[in-house]
């Protein structure tokens, strides 16, 4: 198996465990200049692009449960594609939300994986079922 596909699913394998445990260190995995990219509509409500390795962990880093009810999180995991330096993973999350809501999107990554870490990350999912399920206002 490819390695950089080996990393990014070691990632989303540890991404699992700390929705549920905010123990779990996920700092290992990322470049210091890493980059996460959220959908643009996502900029109002905090989203957006995080830059530095500071901002993409302060993401998953608490908060989560103003959210999701965090031991109902599940993320299944559907196909991981690898071509050299870019993984794309295709997966779903499904929880209850903060307020007792059923919550179920599609999401899609593309990682870029620079000598073992995470340097890049775009993140595509549906923001307007996200915002409507949750109740977030995007201005």
């Amino acid at each position: 198996m490819n390695t950089n596909k080996q990393i990014v699913q070691q990632l989303q394998q540890a991404i699992s465990a700390k929705m549920t445990d905010s123990r779990v260190s996920i700092e290992a995995f990322f470049t210091d200049d890493a980059i996460w990219h959220l959908p643009k509509s996502t900029a109002e409500s905090g989203g957006g692009d995080l830059v530095g390795k500071v901002a993409v962990l302060a993401m998953f880093e608490g908060g989560i449960e103003h959210f999701y009810q965090p031991d109902t999180m599940d993320m299944q995991y559907l196909s991981t594609i690898c071509e050299g330096d870019l993984v794309h993973s295709r997966f779903t999350l499904t929880a209850k939300t903060a307020n007792g809501a059923d919550y179920a999107n599609d999401y899609q990554a593309l990682y870029k994986v620079t000598n073992g870490k995470v340097a890049e990350v775009w993140e595509m999912f549906d923001t307007a079922y996200q915002f409507a399920t949750l109740s977030i206002t995007a201005e």
